[in-house]
């Protein structure tokens, strides 16, 4: 699966269990796995962004889940 942030298309695939944990354990990077963006009012009929937003109402991703790029060790073994 590919996605794109920013015109840059990125190839989305599973991390390694290790790595995972590894990087769940940041206290920088866990309150990016799940945070509300958005809420919705059923009585007003009307939705607001609980996050910020770009100027063109793009949800902002934290740092270390935007700039985050896995490199192959001196060893080409994995980061």
């Amino acid at each position: 699966m590919q996605i794109t942030l920013n015109r840059i298309p990125f190839e989305v695939r599973p991390v390694a269990e290790e790595l995972r944990r590894a990087l769940l354990s940041d206290p920088l990077i866990r309150p990016g796995l799940s945070r509300p963006v958005w809420s919705w009012n059923a009585e007003a009929r009307e939705g607001r962004f609980t996050a910020p937003v770009s100027p063109q109402k793009g949800v902002i991703l934290p740092s270390g889940l935007m700039a985050w790029v896995a490199r192959p060790g001196t060893n080409g073994a994995g980061p």
